[in-house]
């Protein structure tokens, strides 16, 4: 929402200035009248009665408010209100001079006064209001479309016993508003009949067909400068056309919701549906009435809204439940009813900006993570995840089928796991168990913190929650430089790299680790295509299915850590992630496959909490790079390292001439390598990854330390 609010007001009659006397200084903001405002989603006694004629609602005053919603005009046209760079909302009031209209008494002060600023705790919507005088006598016109550019809302006043005055809307005043924006947005306007108090009648039947014409007339206020009716009722009307605007959520022409408003109520219902069952049962809508408003419906105001959905939408409730069409046939009609500040507290509340899109703010808020340090999910987080992980879990089988996954992805733009996740985390027959589930939530906040900010923000935290951000589910650890002088970690997420020659097997050391065994394919049914929420922006296209085997249309191939984009440009990282025992405590540990040559480059990244170096015990004379990797990347450093011998089940090679590998070990104060085979019946040994994870954890600690494990030797 806008931090600030300026308004303009142009009309028949000399220019007046402004002042305090009109109603719009401090005390003359508070009365909004019974039923208005976003407090709720009940639609009140009043509200069902004029459901069926669909009668123009009242000011807040409770009079003389014609709202061209209700007659099919309420919006912008072109669909979009303006835009304005600066962080401020210009409702400015520029009065061209004439003394027909009585724009002198609405304000009462002289021909043209300096800015007015109202203060925010005196307006209903706590926002600064700022009104700017503009005097044809003392201005010229280049300056008078100055103003009108700074607007972001225009008040055009009319004498309401004067018909020439009105006939002028239609032919100067809309025209110099907006006359230069046919096809681009436009300003919203807010007509202002003055001295209502020497016409018995009103100006209603003769402004309509001019509201009519002009899409992007808001609102009419009939007012009384000398009688002091509807003033404030005026500018909150301005406000609102600012800070609520129609010209995004609803269509005049065809008089229904636009196409990104219903995309985005869609992923709004569709998180408030807890169950599953496509439609909002009682405690459903309580729970949402709550997030949004604050408070729970009545009981009764709950049956009133479903009837009135009832009667006027076919399928808008099933089994007393509130479905999809009924919900957005409720915000249709709060918009055309003239509650739109209704809808946009929904909106809002679940992260949207006016042009409805989830705003930066929202999907990234700020979160600091110094050098050193790693990013995991804390126990708030997992346990959000995990109730996401149940929600969509309709089986009950404790993992996740396509279908299911299918819509887990559908509050997403795009999906948000590409085609590698099977390789990446344990998967079981094509399924994504909750083990796998968490393993690659913590892979994402691992590696990529904003991407997962990202995702638990599609998928409602911040609201469902009741936080201000979904930082809240993130925890940054210490600094590994603490780590290291204390000589163990905090860190339930480990990352080991495995470094080795081209060939030695470490593609299947890491599918090892997630309970693969070697020539083990790992095959994934493919859903039909999850039914994803188009996002308005064309960045990121639609995804076509589940994993798919072909071209992955909208999935990513998660990538490296920031560390490893630079050193890796062509070839991103592999990664595997499983949860290891250390000590009794559960550890995640992340294994990175990295490639034969980055780490010889000019300037690689071989930062990790554990190396694990990588040699085929059948062909000794690979072990020369690993041994050249270590002495120049790991020998100095406070890394731990051990060195595995894979393809233990061939028999060993002829060493060449020079130190062997248990040698090598031996004089810079190494483990013993580690052998390892995946070849073997059943599934692969974890002996060597709960090691790493050891290793890791207590970087220090002597070989035969109960903490230690097997660890061979002190470094």
């Amino acid at each position: 929402m806008k931090r600030d609010v300026r308004i303009l007001l142009l009309g028949e009659g000399r220019t007046p200035g402004l002042g305090a006397g009109g109603g719009a200084g401090r005390g003359s903001w508070g009365h909004r009248g019974r039923g208005e405002g976003p407090a709720s989603l009940g639609l009140g006694r009043r509200a069902l009665g004029r459901c069926a004629d669909r009668s123009a609602p009242r000011s807040p005053g409770g009079k003389d408010v014609a709202d061209p919603v209700s007659r099919g005009r309420r919006v912008p046209r072109g669909g979009k209100s303006r835009a304005r760079p600066h962080p401020s909302v210009s409702l400015r009031r520029d009065l061209p001079p004439s003394r027909a209209t009585g724009t002198p008494r609405l304000f009462q002060v002289p021909p043209r006064a300096e800015e007015i600023t109202i203060p925010a705790d005196v307006t209903p919507e706590k926002v600064p209001t700022h009104i700017v005088d503009y005097s044809e006598a003392e201005q010229t016109a280049e300056e008078l479309q100055e103003e009108i550019d700074k607007a972001n809302v225009v008040c055009v006043v009319y004498d309401v016993s004067e018909e020439a005055t009105i006939e002028k809307i239609r032919t100067k005043w809309i025209p110099l508003v907006n006359g230069g924006t046919e096809r681009g947005p436009r300003v919203p306007i807010i007509l202002v009949g003055n001295k209502s108090d020497l016409r018995a009648g009103s100006s209603m039947e003769a402004v309509l067909p001019i509201m009519s014409q002009f899409p992007e007339i808001e609102t009419c206020v009939e007012c009384s400068a000398k009688n002091l009716r509807n003033i404030s009722e005026l500018f909150y009307y301005a406000q609102k056309a600012v800070l609520h605007p129609t010209a995004p959520l609803y269509d005049p022409e065809a008089k229904q919701l636009r196409p990104a408003c219903v995309q985005a109520l869609t992923r709004i219902f569709r998180l408030s549906d807890q169950d599953l069952d496509q439609a909002l049962s009682d405690e459903e809508l309580n729970a949402f009435q709550k997030s949004c408003f604050g408070h729970p419906l009545a009981p009764q105001a709950l049956e009133d809204v479903k009837t009135v959905v009832c009667k006027n939408v076919a399928g808008g409730v099933r089994e007393d439940r509130l479905t999809l069409d009924g919900f957005l046939f409720l915000n249709t009609l709060f918009i055309q009813r003239g509650r739109h500040e209704t809808t946009w507290t929904i909106l809002r509340r679940f992260g949207y900006g006016d042009t409805l899109e989830l705003t930066l703010d929202y999907l990234a808020p700020p979160l600091h993570v110094p050098p050193g340090c790693s990013t995991e999910l804390n126990h708030f987080g997992y346990q959000f995840v995990q109730r996401v992980f149940e929600k969509h879990d309709q089986d009950h089988d404790g993992s996740l089928s396509p279908v299911e996954l299918d819509s887990f992805f559908s509050v997403f733009p795009a999906a948000p796991w590409g085609s590698q996740l099977p390789l990446e985390v344990p998967t079981e027959a094509g399924r994504l168990p909750l083990h796998g589930y968490l393993c690659q939530w913590t892979l994402v906040t691992y590696l990529d913190v904003r991407r997962c900010l990202e995702h638990l923000g599609y998928l409602g935290y911040p609201t469902l929650c009741e936080r201000d951000s979904q930082a809240h589910a993130i925890t940054v650890t210490r600094e590994k430089r603490l780590d290291q002088e204390k000589g163990q970690t905090q860190r339930n997420v480990l990352l080991c790299k495995v470094v080795g020659a081209r060939g030695v097997g470490k593609s299947a050391f890491l599918q090892a680790f997630l309970g693969r065994r070697l020539g083990v394919s790992v095959r994934v049914s493919l859903g039909e295509g999850a039914q994803l929420l188009p996002r308005p922006s064309p960045r990121r296209p639609r995804g076509k299915g589940l994993w798919a085997a072909s071209r992955p249309v909208g999935f990513r191939r998660l990538p490296p850590p920031r560390q490893d984009r630079r050193e890796f440009p062509e070839e991103p990282a592999v990664y595997a992630i499983n949860t290891v025992q250390v000590n009794g405590q559960e550890k995640y540990l992340i294994l990175c496959e990295v490639s034969a040559d980055s780490l010889l480059a000019a300037a690689p990244d071989a930062a990790c909490d554990v190396a694990c170096l990588m040699f085929d015990g059948s062909d000794p004379g690979s072990f020369a790079f690993c041994a050249s990797v270590y002495k120049r990347h790991y020998m100095d450093g406070q890394t731990p390292c051990l060195f595995v011998s894979s393809k233990a089940d061939l028999p060993e090679g002829i060493s060449p001439p020079g130190l062997s590998p248990a040698e090598f070990c031996r004089r810079h104060r190494l483990p013993a390598p580690a052998p390892f085979s995946c070849a073997s019946p059943g599934k692969p040994s974890t002996a060597v990854f709960t090691r790493l994870a050891a290793m890791a954890t207590f970087p220090w600690v002597p070989a035969h330390s109960p903490c230690g494990g097997s660890l061979s030797s002190a470094r």
